[in-house]
């Protein structure tokens, strides 16, 4: 048996010291559930604020917030809509089968998604009835049987219309499970797509085939109306996997930048966690005795930075999830995605830090006591900041414009410092230009070393968002690589100054 280490059996020794001085959990610990279709709660099954919330919640598709008259407002004009008959109003609440389950105070759906989601509800408008009104050819046609198969295709062309609606995006795995549902081989990935009524699969292709509607039993012209009603039913959903798969790239995660209103749904989703992990984190805190009170006097030391008290902290977590970052995504678009990200990388980097050093962070156990250090508080922490990291990845996927480009470059040289005008488009104010010999930009094998780490310019200044200047303070010898990088990480490809380039200034 190996031999274990002095540091193993000390944080075996505290966990045991913890499970005896410690009470065992056993209150539940419950958050409201994500809105999903379907009928309120029963009265009495919950308190009547729960209640109210989440009758709100089904019917607006909204989660309600204290103040926010712009969300409630917002999701009023989504969920209802008013019409002038013969001199009064008539307001018509959309279902929730036809409407989509954005969240109207934070992200809306956009981009490729609108645009599917407006072919699909289109086309659910005209397919239902078209189904409802068909009708069997074959005198032998089994009623049950054709009904039953009907129902199931309205089902799957309504669950796919509010698949493609789903806030944060679509499942793609479930959207095409109801495609090749409704049609089979064809309409999937490695199928041939568009087909004609006569070679649909599926479960368009049994109600077809259990109502007889083919041209051979065609004897009336009602009859062919009838025919051509399912054909136009085919083609309907023929259009819509043709979108689908066109637009499809769009919500494979890591494939390229999102849509800005899809990505909005999910750091709303993504703040709603760490709003929880910071909840979790004060109870697993009580746990062990220490209440609110005690966390605003234990002083998190910090490399490099000024001490906080663990509750200032977690209330600034807090209250930058529940409010100040809200606010940054919601009212100032892709800058305020830029500045809600820079705000957040520094709580993330604090809370890491606020661990103790057993765990990965910096803090003494000594400093912050027994209860601090204690392996509920810490775990607690770490899902804190698993979260925030989580919520950190989101919001970089959101750059503000597109990436600089750097098209010319010319260079002078005076004694040891080197003047550089760069010449290109989508420079910000305040990017950086660094520089990297040619020869080392490249990775090379583990035996000739480490390639050279970027040169910063001394002096960056961004004259327009197609020129910048530059200085670098030491002589750039041999070919250069030249790169642009702006606030919101977006770099350019690099350019090469060759080797001789630069000009001796008179």
């Amino acid at each position: 048996m190996a031999k274990a280490k002095d540091g193993d059996i000390e944080k075996i020794v505290e966990s045991v010291e913890d499970a005896t001085t410690f009470p065992v959990l056993t209150e539940e610990i419950s958050f409201p559930g994500a809105p999903t279709p379907g009928a309120p709660a029963a009265p009495g099954a919950a308190p009547l604020g729960q209640v109210v919330q989440s009758a709100v919640r089904d019917v607006l598709g909204w989660r309600p917030k204290a103040n926010d008259t712009k969300g409630f407002l917002a999701a009023l004009n989504q969920s209802f809509t008013t019409t002038e008959v013969e001199g009064h109003t008539e307001v018509t609440w959309t279902p929730k089968t036809y409407a989509a389950q954005a969240q109207a105070d934070l992200g809306f759906i956009t981009g490729a998604q609108a645009s599917i989601f407006n072919q699909a509800k289109v086309a659910l408008d005209q397919a239902l009835p078209l189904l409802d009104g068909l009708t069997p050819l074959r005198p032998d046609a089994n009623l049950p049987d054709v009904e039953s198969m009907r129902a199931i295709v309205r089902s799957e062309l309504v669950d796919l219309v509010n698949e493609v609606g789903m806030e944060g995006g679509p499942r793609v795995q479930r959207v095409e499970d109801l495609f090749f549902q409704l049609g089979g081989n064809p309409w999937t990935l490695g199928g041939k797509g568009s087909v004609d009524f006569r070679e649909v699969e599926g479960h368009l292709g049994q109600v077809r085939d259990r109502m007889g509607l083919k041209p051979e039993l065609v004897n009336t012209v009602d009859e062919e109306q009838n025919l051509t009603n399912f054909i136009i039913l085919v083609g309907y959903t023929n259009s819509l996997f043709a979108s689908w798969k066109a637009e499809r790239k769009f919500f494979l995660p890591f494939t390229g930048e999102p849509f800005l209103g899809t990505q909005l749904v999910l750091l709303s989703r993504a703040l709603e966690v760490v709003d929880e992990a910071v909840q979790e984190v004060f109870f697993a805190a009580q746990s062990v005795f220490l209440g609110p009170a005690q966390l605003q006097t234990i002083a998190l030391e910090f490399d490099g930075q000024p001490s906080m008290f663990a509750a200032d902290l977690l209330n600034w977590t807090q209250s930058f999830v529940r409010t100040e970052g809200l606010v940054l995504l919601r009212d100032q678009g892709k800058d305020g995605v830029v500045s809600f990200r820079e705000t957040l990388e520094k709580i993330e980097d604090l809370v890491e830090s606020a661990r103790t050093r057993s765990f990965g962070g910096r803090q003494v156990p000594a400093r912050v006591g027994r209860g601090y250090s204690s392996g509920r508080v810490q775990a607690s922490l770490g899902k804190l900041g698993d979260q925030l990291e989580e919520t950190l990845r989101l919001a970089s996927e959101i750059r503000r414009g597109p990436a600089p480009v750097v098209m010319e470059i010319s260079a002078a040289r005076r004694g040891k410092r080197v003047r550089m005008e760069l010449l290109g488009d989508f420079f910000q104010d305040g990017a950086a230009v660094f520089a990297t010999p040619t020869d080392l930009a490249t990775p090379k094998p583990a035996d000739q070393g480490v390639p050279a780490a970027p040169i910063p310019a001394d002096r960056t200044d961004v004259i327009s968002s197609g020129m910048i200047f530059a200085v670098f303070s030491g002589q750039l010898e041999g070919a250069w690589s030249i790169v642009v990088r702006n606030p919101d990480g977006r770099s350019s490809k690099p350019l090469t100054l060759p080797n001789g380039a630069t000009e001796v200034e008179a």
